[in-house]
């Protein structure tokens, strides 16, 4: 079996390449790989070469710095040209208009900027929950079904008790008072 040529550290031009494929996002493994070592080799030249870990550090921080501005462009809206062409039947260019649209604000990205960028001012929580939520659906629930109940009664000739919600799971309480916040809780 063929022995592997053992990849040499080069101070001149491995921090250069490092700091341009980390500004590019790649990972530390694939930037191993394009050297053509293992990323342990990798993770021991950093540790030892400080120009190759300052490289790397570079190249992550101007990828972060170009994916912040992204991100605040995005939460923010912006202006773009989008070039349109009409093309004849064989696919040529015929004519070119560029046309100014405008990409408004994402609220996702306001959201991922502010919980981010404003600690403690902005959280990922959810939202407060009603203590009586679910008595209120129980409530709604029960009523609903037992008008469902009445109405079918009243089909089969049974005296209709959706009026007052008398005989069914609910109480008292009807639909229509359920929806204009009447009932008891």
């Amino acid at each position: 079996m063929a022995e592997q040529a053992r990849t040499k550290y080069n101070a001149e031009t491995m921090p250069r390449l490092a700091r341009a494929w980390r500004g590019e996002g790649a990972t530390l493994e694939q930037i191993a790989e394009r050297f053509g070592v293992d990323v342990s080799t990798l993770y021991r030249w950093r540790a030892q070469h400080r120009e190759l870990a300052d490289a790397l550090l570079e190249g992550t921080s101007e990828a972060n710095a170009r994916v912040e501005e992204a991100l605040l462009k995005s939460a923010e809206g912006f202006h773009y040209d989008e070039v349109i062409e009409e093309r004849d039947d064989k696919d040529h260019v015929l004519r070119k208009k560029v046309v100014n649209k405008f990409l408004p604000p994402n609220v996702s990205a306001q959201k991922f900027w502010l919980i981010n960028r404003t600690k403690g001012r902005w959280k990922n929580a959810p939202p407060p929950v009603d203590e009586h939520f679910g008595e209120q659906l129980d409530a709604f629930t029960n009523a609903l079904l037992g008008h469902a109940k009445a109405v079918v009664h009243d089909e089969s000739g049974e005296q209709d008790q959706s009026e007052t919600g008398a005989g069914h799971p609910g109480g008292d309480a009807t639909v229509e008072s359920l929806h204009r916040g009447d009932a008891e809780r």
